[in-house]
């Protein structure tokens, strides 16, 4: 087990290698023979596979960063099947901010899974030294994602025609 997976009572978070990464980009039979996971997150293709190649990008760029830039993937414990990812976007900004996102297969959807991946990624990261403020961002059409911020602490502090930003109360 990686030590730095996050666990809760039903998930696994864990953090894809840069190797891991592309080969789940490449080929998601190869990745779950090397894994032992069954990938069942969202379909790799764009949008999300723009996000993951993205963060590998990164990666590249940043490896001592990895924590900041790798997908997190959100698998469930009872039988090893990712539902889901959760990321970063980037290392925490000057004033110690730092934006989550993340999503989960519409099969998954409405059993808490993402709150309790939201709740446990977010303790993750308050853990850090380097990061004060958690954020997001969702549309304002997206209901089902503004009721798991709500339950993960979160509270809009700024609208936008299309856009609700979210900032996590602190302790």
């Amino acid at each position: 087990m990686n030590p730095l997976n996050i666990n809760t009572p039903r998930l696994e978070l864990l953090p894809l290698s840069l190797r891991q990464l592309e080969i789940l980009l490449e080929d998601i039979s190869s990745f779950e023979l090397k894994t032992g996971y069954v990938y069942n997150g969202e379909p790799l293709i764009p949008p999300i596979s723009t996000i993951f190649q993205n963060q590998a990008d990164l990666l590249i760029k940043d490896p001592n960063n990895m924590i900041y830039h790798t997908v997190w993937m959100i698998a469930r414990k009872k039988d090893k099947t990712i539902l889901g990812s959760i990321l970063s976007k980037d290392c925490p900004n000057t004033l110690r901010q730092i934006e989550i996102g993340y999503g989960l297969n519409q099969e998954y959807r409405k059993k808490g899974y993402m709150t309790e991946a939201v709740i446990a990624f977010t303790e993750y990261l308050q853990s850090l030294p380097d990061v004060g403020e958690i954020l997001a961002q969702t549309l304002k059409t997206n209901i089902p994602s503004h009721r798991v911020l709500e339950k993960s602490r979160f509270y809009v502090y700024k609208k936008t025609k299309l856009y609700y930003w979210w900032k996590q109360y602190s302790e």
